[in-house]
Parts: structure tokens; C-alpha cells; sequence
């Protein structure tokens, strides 16, 4: 096989002969950056913001009520908090690896 030329490899789908070439698409590293970047962004914003207690909007009796009781947190608050904590995770990881490879 001449050189430069990927090789062909058969590959059976579905009763169907499929030729899959493989092909080396070079991705820059600033991509990896920007997304990680944003990843950790949007997970800092998703965890403070839509993981925070809501508070309710009234009266000024029903203020001073709620400000002596603790809100109580939903399922949708602590599930936003954790999936907020796991895409700063997730970024962190991206940035972190793509900083190892390329420095």
C-alpha cells in the first residue's frame, strides 16, 4: 500500500458491508480550553444560582416568617447543586488533561 493512504478496514453492519476509513482530524487545543473553560463556568453559575434556596416574595409578614425558619431545599435545588458541582468537575478534568498533553 502506498504511503499517505489510510487502509481500508470491512466492517459488517446490519447485513450491510460497511468501509470504514480512518481518518486523523487534528483538533487545536484551544478548543478543549474554551470548552473547558465554560464547563466550569456554567457549573459555578448552575450551583450558586440554581442551586440556592428560593426565596418567597410577599408581604412584609410573611418576609419576617420565613426569615426565622430555614427554606427547605427541593429535590430540583439539590439536584442543580450537584449536577453544577459535576460540571466544574467535568471542566476542571478537561482542562486539566488538555494542560498535561500540550505544555
Amino acid at each position: 500500500m502506498p504511503p499517505g493512504i489510510p487502509p481500508i478496514v470491512p466492517c459488517v453492519s446490519d447485513n450491510a458491508l460497511l468501509l470504514i476509513v480512518p481518518i486523523g482530524v487534528q483538533v487545536p487545543p484551544i478548543v478543549y480550553y474554551v470548552f473547558g473553560a465554560i464547563l466550569v463556568v456554567y457549573g459555578i453559575l448552575r450551583a450558586k444560582y440554581f442551586g440556592a434556596p428560593r426565596t418567597r416574595r410577599g408581604s412584609d409578614e410573611k418576609a419576617d416568617a420565613s426569615k426565622e425558619t430555614s427554606p427547605v431545599r427541593g429535590p430540583n435545588q439539590r439536584r442543580s447543586r450537584r449536577l453544577g458541582i459535576l460540571s466544574v468537575l467535568f471542566g476542571l478534568l478537561i482542562l486539566l488533561s488538555t494542560c498535561i498533553e500540550n505544555c
